[in-house]
Parts: structure tokens; sequence; C-alpha cells
């Protein structure tokens, strides 16, 4: 990182403690090498000549990504790249699937606090090479304030997949003849449907997903010279502003339809622009010298608990804390592995001992945050009443902790939200933290409806209910997990807080004010179905008992003949209140009677 070192993605305190016990632990065989340039760390294999090539070349593809995106890279998580000499040496780390171990030669994982890099450099094929430089997009994205639409992220993270260096320049853009051929055999999917796939439906649906982002993408960035490049501005900006459909007319002017044939034929034609750009040789600015023994070691605990290798990652964890028993980021992996091995007892230990030794991981916040509300979650309940609220605050505080640190995290607005619906009070810090997030994830519901909670805890309903009304909306996105029960939250206290206000207005014959206020809610439009009913019900009640009051009003000043006119006349409309209505023809029974009438 520019005018940052960070040392192989570790604290500080892990720094320190690995230099003063680098002859400590068994001695590494192989040799390995510590390289660390300004935007990241490598523990190598290879000699000190190869080593340093290969971070160079790395360097300069992050060179090219800044130089077309401004991210705060001060943001990016630590990344730690580790260079094997051979295929059997990488063999126990690579990543695991449902089937074992995947065949790669090399893979790139953002664990979101950290990244880690894991390659054989002997093995290393053009496929890999692909899968290094998309993933390493989206870690270099993940420094932006503002969220990207999926289709944007995953297509930049293809067309610069393709990255080389020739003559001391950068190219990127080159076609990906594999996405291009399929695209030409299978179809292009229509804008339409495309733009509105989800993450889960990218990774779970067809291959398609992936080439076509490419293609768009690459259509509108070197398609016609480059004349698109506006509209992809535009356009998302434009889908942080408002809808999807008005975002895509106001930028291309065009019909889906059209702007799918458009794509179809820029595929067609098989002529591709690149780009080509200066790139720096930072060389000089990276340092290389021997690596300690657990320098060695935690590097490989990562790189072992990236790929889902846990056994390993506990084996390379136990001699960094042997060594280093106060560095806070081995208990932070630690903690990480207990989770996945649904030791929650262990995991709590390790999360509080990481906490307590300085934790800077995000991810120990959040986990240590969800423990605690699922530790006092209540079965069968609603959601706003799930947790006592002393729990829910210590819970939202931690979150927040988690999101000072990474920003851009949505499971951790997502437990930060049922924590707000629960404490019993808000702060200063709940209200900086969600206007952060929302700056950070434009688009996300949740974010929106955790800002409701905290503006029905300050008592300001209508503002609460207006928010959850504009999460379930375009351009916010919402789980649909979340819609039934954002509906019933939203119909619970709108209706709860309207009740409330007209049992104080009404026996003070405040009708002018109840029907002000029922009125100004009618004439939302976005109030619709049940909220709408009982609004008109409560409307009918309103008038009802405004009726009432004046016969009562007659009764009082000695005129019981009229107050038994107006009465009967009230009960015998079929378009009054029922509710009302009952009133009424009690207070006939007495009027009728001859007993003094009583206003209600």
């Amino acid at each position: 990182m520019t005018g940052r070192r960070r040392i192989l993605g570790g604290s500080a305190a892990l720094a320190a403690s690995l230099l003063l016990l680098s002859s400590a632990g068994r001695a590494a065989d192989p040799v390995w090498l510590k390289l660390q340039a300004p935007r990241f760390g490598v523990v190598s294999q290879l000699d000190e000549n190869a080593t340093r090539r290969w971070a160079i070349e790395f360097d300069q593809f992050v060179d090219a990504l800044h130089q077309l995106y401004q991210v705060d890279e001060l943001a990016l998580s630590p990344l730690t790249i580790v260079l094997f000499e051979d295929p059997r040496a990488f063999a126990p780390y690579r990543t695991q699937t449902a089937s074992g171990q995947a065949n790669v030669a090399g893979f790139f994982a953002n664990m979101d606090a950290w990244s880690v890099i894991g390659l054989s450099s002997r093995n290393s094929t053009a496929e890999t090479r692909h899968v290094v430089h998309h993933e390493a997009v989206h870690w270099f994205l993940s420094g932006e304030r503002v969220e990207s639409p999926l289709w944007f992220e995953e297509g930049i993270a293809e067309v610069f997949s393709t990255f080389e260096v020739k003559n001391g320049r950068g190219r990127w853009g080159l076609p990906i003849q594999e996405d291009v051929d399929y695209l030409r055999a299978t179809g292009v999917q229509s804008l339409d449907d495309f733009l509105r796939t989800t993450q889960d439906q990218a990774l779970h649906g067809s291959g398609k997903y992936y080439p076509e982002a490419w293609a768009f993408v690459h259509y509108l960035t070197f398609g016609n010279n480059g004349a698109g490049q506006p509209t992809l501005r535009k356009f998302l900006e434009l889908q942080r502003e408002t809808d999807l459909d008005s975002a895509f007319n106001a930028a291309f002017g065009l019909s889906y339809k059209d702007a799918t044939v458009e794509l179809r034929n820029y595929l067609a034609r098989g002529k591709y622009g690149i780009a080509e750009l200066d790139v720096r040789d930072r060389g000089a600015e990276m340092s290389a010298g021997p690596a300690s023994p657990l320098q060695v070691e935690f590097a490989l605990a990562r790189l072992a608990a990236a790929g889902g290798n846990d056994d390993l990652a506990r084996r390379h964890l136990d001699a960094v804390v042997a060594a280093a028993p106060r560095a806070a980021p081995a208990y932070e992996l630690l903690a990480l592995l207990a989770g996945r091995a649904g030791d929650a007892a262990a995991a709590r230990a390790a999360l509080d001992q990481a906490i307590e030794l300085g934790s800077t991981d995000a991810n120990v916040y959040r986990a240590r945050a969800r423990q605690l509300l699922d530790e006092n979650r209540k079965a069968d309940t609603r959601i706003d009443e799930s947790v006592p609220p002393d729990a829910a605050r210590s819970a939202a505080d931690m979150f927040e902790q988690s999101l000072a640190l990474r920003p851009r995290n949505r499971d951790a607005y997502e437990g930060l939200l049922h924590a707000l619906l629960n404490v019993d009070a808000v702060t200063e810090r709940d209200d900086a933290t969600l206007a952060v997030g929302r700056r950070a994830l434009p688009t996300e519901g949740m974010i929106v409806v955790a800002q409701a909670a905290v503006a029905k805890q300050g008592g300001d309903v209508p503002t609460a209910a207006r928010l959850l009304r504009a999460a379930r909306k375009e351009p916010l996105t919402l789980p649909p997990r979340y819609r039934t029960t954002v509906t019933a939250l939203h119909d619970s206290w709108l209706i709860g807080w309207l009740s409330s206000q007209l049992d104080a207005l009404i026996p003070a014959e405040r009708f002018d004010d109840a029907q002000a206020l029922i009125e100004a809610q009618l004439a939302d439009d976005s109030i619709d179905g049940r909220p709408r009913t009982v609004l008109e019900s409560m409307r009918l009640d309103v008038d009802g008992f405004r009726r009432i009051a004046a016969a009562a009003a007659a009764g009082q000043a000695g005129n019981r003949g009229a107050a038994e006119t107006l009465l009967r006349e009230f009960a015998a409309d079929p378009g009054a209140s029922p509710r009302a209505k009952r009133a009424a023809e009690r207070l006939l029974e007495r009027v009728a009677g001859r007993a003094p009438p009583q206003p209600r």
C-alpha cells in the first residue's frame, strides 16, 4: 500500500513477534524468501530473481487498475502471495471442492479482511493467470467507496483477466476466445434478464453469465472505438439512483431488445479492441530477504484455511500460537476454523482472545456479535421482539466496530439490522454507521430497513414506515427472505402508531386533526394493501365519531329529539363505520330511554 507497509497481511504485533522469534520453530525446507512490495507481500520458494519478476508483473497489473479506477488503496484487505517451486509442494494447499481437492495450479481467495494467492510457478498456465487476475480485480475494486453492480464487477474482472505486459506496456481487453465461441454457439441472453441476475443465480445458473458479462463490458468499453464509455459511466451512476428500467432507458436511449441486438452484432463482427498503457517497474521499491519460519507458518496457515484445508491450517497455527501467543491474527484464524468445525465454544474463546489483543479483523467483531444475537434469541417471536435490549445493544456496538473496519460487509449490516430492531435506545453512532453504509452500498435495502428501525426507536414512525416501503422498491434490493418480514413490520408499526394517535385525538374531539392525519397518509400512493384498507376504515371512524359527538352535543344542550334523529340517521347509514355505529347504538339507547346522553 502506498505510504503504508503491510507485513504479509498480519498486524504489527504479529510482525514484531515473528521477527523476535524468527529462530524459533522448525526450519523450513526448502528455504523461503520474503519479498515486500508496496501493495502486497510475497512468501516464495523461488529464488530472488524469479520472485521479483513475478512480483513486478503483478504490481504492474495492479498499477494498470489504479490508473483506471481511483480506489482507496488503504481500504484494500492485506494481500499475501505464496509461490511454490513445483506442483508437488503446492498440492496440499489446493482448494477443496465437494469432490476433493481441485486440480489447479493456483488460486486467489478474498477472505474480506485478508486475501491470499497460492501458485505453483512451474505449472502456471494461462487459465491460472486468468483466474488470479479476475479475482485480483475483485480485491482491488473492494477499495472503491461505492459498490458497483454485479454485471460490471464480473464483466470488468473478465475484461482485465487477460492482462499482460509486452515491451514495458500493459495490455488489457484482449478477447477471451472461449467466451466468444460459447456465446456464438448458445446465443446472448436478453439484457433485460441478464442485468437482473442475482449473484446466487450467476453462481449456480447456466455458464452464460460470465461470458456475457465480459461481452457487455467489453462492448461498452471498446466497441465503436470507445464510443460507449460515456454510456457505461452514466448507466453506473443512474443505477445507484433509480430503478433499472429508468437507468437503462436514460443511459442507452434504446430498448433492451435493440441493445441486445447491438451486443450480438458486436460479437458477430469478431473485431475487439484492446488498450495499452504505461506501467511502472517498482522493483526498486521492493525489499527481499530470508523469510522467518513463523512468517512462513502464518502465510501457509492462511493459504491452507483459504483453500478449505483446515487440518493443515491448524498444524501451521499451532506453531504460530506456541511461539507468539499474544498475536491477535492467529486467534482470528483459529476462530474461523472453529466456526467451520461447528465448535461454538472454541470459536467464542478465540474471538474473545482476538478482541482482547486488539484485533483489527472486521470479521472477528461481526462473528462475535452474531454469536451474541444467536445466544440470546427468543424462539417464536417477532423479529423486533426476538432479543433482549441489553444483548441487542452490545451486538449492535460490535457490528458497528466491524463496519468501521470494513464498511461494505452485507453480513454485518444484516446483523446490525437485527440488533437495532431490538435495542431500547439508539445512538448517534447508529445513525453515522448507517449513513456510511448508504454511501458504500447505495442499493442495499437492508441498510434502509435498519435506518427505519432507528427512526422508529426515535419515535418517528411515519419516517420509519416510509423507509420500509422504500426498501421494497427499486433501485433498492432486498433479499427475498426479508420481504414478508419487512411488510409485516411496516403494517404493524404504521397501523399501531395511527391507532394510538386516533385514540388520543378522537376522545378529545380533535376530529379535524385526526382527519388531516389520515388524509396525509392516504395521499401517499406507496401505501397500499392492508394499511390502505385500514386507513380507509379509520377515516370512516373519524367521520362517524364526529357525527356522534354532534348528536351528544345536541342532547347535552337539551335537544334530545335532534340528538335521537341524528343518531338514528347515522345508525341507518350503510356506509358508516361499523365501530362508530356500535357506539351510536349505545348512545341512542340512553337517549331513547331518557337517560342523559353522554359523549363517547
